[in-house]
């Protein structure tokens, strides 16, 4: 028989008190615990590190594509294609132009993305246009090698209609290795959106239970996904998770609860 949580609650040992229900306590609790921080007590950054140990296939072509859209600001062309390279390994941007037609083949027209945007970067982003259409899928499938690195280009509308979404994710269980991580947090999410990619991020070497998931949330065939809150009960662990988004309600400093303000 189990024993009821409160009465395991009060037990001098906690250890002995079932995973299942330490997280059943927490689900009836709306206060949002603070995330990882950037700064230590001391003032000193942390030194975070992200480590990818999840993603679709074509995630990164699908997340060039967005950030040229975000930058032009305009719709793209059908038949362009982006290269993304290094900025540090051209003395001139234009360089870069020259290597794309000699190792792909002659171009109808090229511009370069990243002159548009606000912030500085140390990619250099480009839009090229080929003149026969047999480049633009060498482009696309087999790419060019430049300084052992090697590149491919991404369709202008690869990706554009989806609506991805950086979820940070704080308080997932700690102890887990990444493939049980990886395949429980699918499992999770699912009911929330498409997981197109899963980053774990650690502080100085550990990993405390905090992770970035990019989800397509965008309906599939007229069928709308749950909508993403501050807590998200993942079921894999029957437990609610601390989320934050870009456009999540705000949470209230005195009480640290979210949905009042």
């Amino acid at each position: 028989m189990e024993l009821d949580p409160q009465h395991e609650r009060d037990k001098t040992d906690t250890g002995q008190r079932s995973w299942s229900l330490v997280a059943r306590s927490g689900l009836n609790s709306k206060r949002i615990p603070n995330s990882l921080p950037r700064m230590d007590e001391y003032g000193e950054k942390e030194r975070l590190e992200y480590t990818t140990i999840w993603e679709e296939e074509d995630v990164a072509h699908k997340l060039i594509a967005k950030k040229a859209a975000s930058i032009l600001q305009c719709a793209t062309y059908t038949e362009a294609v982006y290269f993304e390279f290094r900025k540090h390994d051209f003395k001139h941007y234009t360089e870069a132009f020259a290597l794309i037609s000699k190792e792909i083949g002659p171009l109808k027209g090229v511009r370069r993305v990243t002159r548009f945007s606000y912030q500085s970067t140390n990619t250099l982003m480009i839009e090229v246009q080929f003149v026969a259409p047999e480049d633009r899928i060498k482009a696309i499938k087999k790419g060019l090698i430049f300084q052992a690195i090697q590149y491919k280009g991404t369709p202008a509308n690869d990706g554009i209609t989806d609506k991805l979404v950086r979820v940070t994710l704080c308080q997932l269980p700690y102890f887990l290795s990444d493939d049980v991580l990886v395949k429980q947090l699918l499992e999770g999410l699912r009911r929330y959106g498409k997981v197109c990619q899963i980053k774990k991020i650690s502080n100085r070497g550990y990993f405390e239970g905090d992770a970035i998931v990019l989800m397509d949330i965008n309906a599939v065939n007229g069928i709308k996904w749950q909508p993403l809150e501050r807590k998200l009960y993942l079921e894999p662990w029957d437990m609610e998770v601390t989320a934050s988004f870009r456009g999540a309600p705000p949470i209230c400093y005195g009480c640290r609860e979210s949905g009042h303000i």
